[in-house]
């Protein structure tokens, strides 16, 4: 089934991950993606607003996107979604999305497809996450993460 040892391991690695998601009460296969925009959509409206902008008129929206990196340092973190040939990249924040969604949040591997929430709300699709308006905006195209998947 395997060509090598890594592809084996690889493997078994990401079973182990996806029981573990599941052991934080997320499902690992759902049945819907609650996407409310796309990618492109996110960018073309909110692309130029600036963080004061952001961050006096929130918006709820739910994106969903290929994870096309991740980066997690200490208590914070960035993960980079795609989707139409554009990127968005979300931040995530230990004290806003709690214990949980961190732990799942760490758990995501490239691949998997996020459907970030605005409102909090928790889902999962293959590695969802979600994000809330709470948390600090950064440059155009970033999205302050605070749920779970």
């Amino acid at each position: 089934m395997f060509d090598s040892e890594f592809e084996r391991n690889l493997f078994e690695l990401r079973k182990e991950k996806l029981a573990q998601i599941e052991d934080l009460g997320q499902s690992a296969y759902p049945n819907q993606f609650p996407a409310s925009h796309t990618v492109p959509q996110v960018r073309a409206k909110w692309g130029d607003t600036q963080t004061e902008d952001l961050e006096n008129h929130r918006v709820t929206v739910a994106v969903a996107g290929r994870l096309m990196q991740i980066r997690a340092q200490g208590k914070a973190g960035f993960a980079t979604l795609q989707q139409g040939g554009e990127r968005l990249q979300i931040y995530v924040r230990l004290d806003a999305v709690g214990e949980q969604a961190f732990s799942v949040y760490k758990l995501l591997d490239l691949g998997d497809l996020p459907v970030p929430h605005a409102d909090g709300r928790a889902d999962r699709a293959c590695g969802a996450a979600d994000v809330s308006g709470q948390g600090d905006a950064g440059a155009a195209g970033e999205i302050p993460w605070a749920g779970g998947c």
